[in-house]
């Protein structure tokens, strides 16, 4: 047990650093450790030497699940290990699981540099947390990710073509196309002999962000042609073209080749689902897309909405109900709007508008500014007769768009109840001048008329 630890070790090592392409040493050498470590792990299935090079070796094979799994069991042995962080915060990068993939580079940051490369180690993990930061919905953590990436390219110049392309997609995601224009030009000057397969890739990204649809298909597909690691993700971005494009059949087939290629993200069965949804017009599809969308990030809560539309528009009602408390339940407010505002309008569906109030005030507390939202509590304080209530977010929703013709007519219609004649007929008057509306003429001579 004890020599083959030894040898496990030193195989380890090898592998961390050998250049990742699939080369046939490369190859000979996960296949070589990958017996080994099967070996180790029938004297001691707990062994944390034997668990860290099987996550390493499913890591190589692209079994991430498996990884995973691995790779936890032996952090939990031995939480100092800094090639476990490494490769359990990949992995976690490779899942999406962007969340965790912080915790895990955090932990691994407060480790010692006590090992040779320590340095080089703590870099790539720091390169590990700023592609996850990178990858989250929250603008903010996309922000923390530059901060981390221009940190590093003073650190560590070796990593500049990988700190360049997470830069370049990241000032992407935000819409700052000046910025990723200008590195990708700095990109395209260098001497790496990777650096003409992805950028192309790199570039398909600016130009859909300039609204450049074209030009970024022709891009796209260039890089289609060269021989990427990672080819889901440009398929998935060819769809997204070909749906701007409205070749929305096209698109469809790109979203299956991105999911066979990557099952672990998020917004590729979301396509699916929106595909099976507005174009085929097959819902039971659409809620399985969804569905499996949601499960694989809970924090997409676009497929969240969708799946739950779906499941309404099934007759699943209790379904969608049950969606919607789990997420109100579990989720921060301002991660949980769309639950909140959904639950809110089953509620008041079924006249219960004191729960209907309740849950409108909580998906306000994301967005204050939402007229949306306003009007939504508007007409449950309304419904529930407390029209003074009603009258103060009306108004409210009303000055947040101020081409909302329902919202001017409820709080006029308010202000008659209330027996607000004057302020009745103003609001009328004006919903008039924007509008043939009838219920407003109707309200405004019956206001006039009491006045």
């Amino acid at each position: 047990k004890y020599m083959n630890e030894i040898v496990c070790e030193s195989m380890i090592e090898k592998c961390f650093k050998m250049k990742e392409t699939l080369n046939l040493d490369y190859t000979k050498c996960i296949e070589e450790a990958s017996n080994k470590y099967k070996i180790l792990a029938d004297l001691d299935e707990e062994n944390p030497v034997a668990l860290l090079g099987l996550g390493q070796c499913c890591f190589m094979k692209k079994d991430f699940n498996l990884a995973k799994e691995h790779l936890k069991k032996s952090s939990k042995l031995v939480s100092t290990c800094m090639y476990t962080w490494i490769y359990l915060t990949k992995t976690l990068v490779k899942l999406h699981k962007n969340l965790e993939a912080e915790t895990s580079a955090k932990h691994a940051l407060k480790l010692p540099v006590n090992q040779d490369g320590g340095n080089l180690n703590r870099n790539q993990i720091k390169m590990s947390l700023a592609e996850a930061m990178s990858n989250s919905r929250s603008s903010e953590m996309r922000k923390k990710s530059i901060a981390i990436c221009q940190r590093l390219l003073d650190e560590e110049p070796g990593l500049r073509q990988d700190i360049y392309v997470i830069l370049i997609t990241t000032y992407c995601s935000l819409g700052d196309t000046d910025e990723a224009d200008k590195l990708l030009q700095e990109l395209t000057m260098t001497d790496s002999t990777d650096t003409p397969h992805i950028v192309p890739y790199l570039k398909s990204l600016v130009l859909i962000q300039t609204e450049n649809y074209k030009e970024a298909l022709e891009s796209v597909e260039n890089a289609l042609s060269v021989s990427l690691d990672d080819r889901s993700c440009v398929h998935f971005t060819r769809g997204l073209i070909l749906s701007r494009l409205q070749r929305v059949d096209e698109s469809f087939q790109c979203f299956l080749q991105a999911a066979k290629l990557d099952p672990y993200y998020s917004d590729t069965f979301h396509c699916l689902g929106k595909y099976y949804m507005d174009t085929a017009h097959d819902l039971i599809k659409a809620r399985r897309c969804f569905q499996k969308s949601f499960d694989l990030d809970s924090t997409n809560a676009e497929s969240g909405a969708r799946l739950g539309d779906v499941l309404y528009s099934l007759g699943e009602e209790d379904a969608a109900l049950n969606l919607y408390l789990s997420v109100t339940k579990t989720t921060d407010p301002a991660n949980a709007q769309w639950a909140w505002l959904r639950l809110g309008l089953f509620q008041n569906e079924r006249q219960n508008y004191a729960e209907a109030i309740h849950c409108f005030q909580y998906a306000l507390r994301a967005d204050a500014n939402n007229h949306c939202l306003w009007e939504c509590l508007g007409e449950a304080y309304y419904n529930r007769g407390s029209h003074t209530a009603g009258l103060k977010s009306f108004t409210r929703a009303a000055e947040l768009d101020p081409d909302c013709t329902y919202c001017m007519y409820h709080v006029a219609a308010i202000n008659q109840v209330l027996g607000k004649y004057r302020e009745a007929i103003q609001y009328y008057e004006s919903l008039l001048e924007k509008c043939d509306y009838t219920p407003a003429l109707k309200g405004a001579c019956i206001s006039a008329g009491f006045r």
